[in-house]
């Protein structure tokens, strides 16, 4: 789990790779092939600092799809949890389910 709105550097290429290749989609397209569910969270630690986007999520969540083989995520959805018991105030959630693309 990340920490606030941070970034990690380790390597742009690939998450830019990420952010570019894996679709947000209403459905499954036709003749996918649904790999599984996908999720991906940050921690809200210190009350004064920015939250954690919804974009921010979203781009990791991506991310997590595209390490694992995925072009596409649907059935998205971010919520929004105490986080007290883990050294965060809230922790944001983003979950979906990751497909492939059939092949064009």
């Amino acid at each position: 789990m990340r920490v606030g709105s941070e970034q990690s550097y380790q390597s742009l290429q690939a998450q830019r790779e990420a952010v570019r290749s894996v679709s947000e989609a209403d459905d499954v397209p036709a003749g996918a092939v649904v790999i599984g569910p996908v999720d991906a969270s940050r921690c809200h630690r210190y009350q004064g600092d920015i939250e954690p986007t919804r974009e921010i999520l979203l781009d990791d969540l991506k991310a997590a799809a595209y390490a694992r083989g995925a072009d596409g995520i649907t059935a998205i959805s971010v919520v929004k949890e105490s986080g007290i018991m883990r050294n965060c105030w809230y922790i944001y959630t983003a979950r979906g389910t990751m497909f492939r693309s059939p092949p064009r």
